[in-house]
């Protein structure tokens, strides 16, 4: 399969956003994202309007005019549907769809015939980040017919810029905005926020995460090179976990917690997987400070008589294992894309972008266990190429010179339409 390089920085929903002139922003990533975001667009010659909700978001947005919200959630919806109309707002912008501030401007927005544009973690990590009009992954535009992608000709292989990713600098970012937030809390008394908004709490999280890192890279080394040993090529299934809180388990999947995907996800392997081959589930980064199953996987397999055929991994090489793996599993973590990448046949058992016929397993997940398929390498280019050119910018949130860079290129792109981008049913 020969591919030609290319140079990817810009995407196409972002010069979607750009053609619309009065733009306003709810919240975004911890971090000067949205700040720089906001130049960006002033610069272009838009109207930036910004509504804070908290002190965090007023700590690291250092523009003005903003707006400061102090009413109550239940209050917001109307608050926000006469802000809107009395703005003359076109576009929304905001960072994370199923926060309740966010579900609720999207509902108004829809109403009232103004777009959304959706912020989010890149599909396609580490070097890219996520913008869609409408939302992402289950509430995705992007199309899902294979038939849209195999007619189009063998794309150029995109070659992103690296993203130079630093942990320390998105964990100073979140205590920065946690502290921000603890002591202006008094200016917006009726907040309510998505997850825990103690500085002391995710402080402690960020610091159990870095101590953890070390322990298990010392505790697992052992586990870790007999998985990527040729002795286990091909003789494991690989089940990546998704953060505790993730929004896309909660709503993009029948799953109330990552906990019941577990117990089910290992209840069908116990029953209809080959007795040679073994399960590994992996730890979600992100979420090493906030929670470990070590306990609930022991019980599961001892009540399925797995013995050491279940094994749990906090950290890896998750190429290596994605290589290794007969076949992975998720709900709808972005793994599975990249799983792709490495030929590694997924079954997801929530909504996904990437839900396409010849990507993922049509089968039931007892068949997947004795019969994973192969992955159509040909549909993966061809999707690939259209996800990041229509909804991946080569950037990262906390690296301001890689989205600084990726403004700049993007306005000197033309504005050439996506090909595979569904514009029906939702198209506000």
């Amino acid at each position: 399969m020969s591919e030609t390089p290319s140079a990817t920085v810009g995407c196409y929903a972002l010069r979607q956003l750009l053609s619309h002139s009065r733009i306003l922003l709810l919240q975004g990533p911890v971090g000067p994202f949205f700040s720089h975001l906001a130049n960006f667009l002033d610069s272009s010659g838009h109207t930036v309007f910004k509504i804070h909700f908290n002190g965090g978001d007023d700590f690291f947005y250092r523009r003005q005019p903003a707006e400061h919200y102090t009413g109550t959630p239940e209050e917001w919806a109307g608050w926000v549907e006469r802000y809107i109309s009395d703005h003359r707002i076109q576009a929304i912008a905001l960072f994370g769809e199923w926060r309740h501030y966010h579900r609720e401007a999207w509902h108004v927005a829809d109403r009232l015939g103004v777009a959304v544009y959706v912020f989010e973690e890149g599909y396609l990590r580490p070097d890219y980040i996520t913008l869609e009009r409408h939302g992402v992954n289950g509430n995705s535009l992007t199309s899902r017919n294979p038939e849209d992608y195999r007619s189009l000709p063998m794309p150029p292989r995109p070659e992103p810029r690296p993203v130079d990713h630093r942990f320390y600098r998105a964990a100073a970012y979140a205590m920065a905005y946690y502290l921000a937030a603890f002591f202006r809390r008094r200016r917006y008394p009726a907040y309510q926020h998505h997850r825990p908004l103690n500085p002391l709490t995710e402080g402690g999280a960020w610091l159990r995460s870095g101590w953890r890192k070390k322990m298990f890279a010392l505790t697992e080394r052992r586990t870790l090179r007999w998985l990527a040993s040729p002795s286990m090529h091909k003789r494991f299934f690989l089940v990546p976990l998704q953060v505790h809180n993730d929004s896309q388990v909660r709503f993009h999947s029948r799953f109330e917690s990552v906990e019941a995907f577990i117990r089910e996800v290992v209840e069908s392997f116990a029953c209809d997987a080959p007795r040679e081959c073994s399960l590994v589930l992996k730890h979600h980064p992100m979420d090493r400070g906030y929670t470990n199953y070590t306990r609930l996987i022991r019980e599961l397999a001892d009540q399925h008589g797995l013995g050491d055929r279940l094994i749990y991994v906090h950290d890896g090489h998750l190429p290596t294992l994605q290589k290794q793996a007969l076949g992975v599993v998720t709900i709808n973590s972005t793994v599975g894309l990249s799983a792709f990448f490495h030929k590694a046949p997924v079954k997801i058992l929530g909504e996904a972008v990437y839900d396409v016929p010849g990507l993922v397993s049509t089968k039931p997940l007892d068949e997947f266990w004795q019969d994973p398929g192969e992955v159509d390498e040909a549909l993966f280019v061809r999707f690939k190429r259209e996800l990041i050119r229509t909804t991946q910018l080569n950037a990262g949130f906390y690296t301001p010179t890689s989205y600084r860079y990726a403004f700049d290129c993007t306005r000197q792109q033309s504005a050439e339409k996506p090909l595979c981008l569904v514009v029906s049913g939702g198209d506000n």
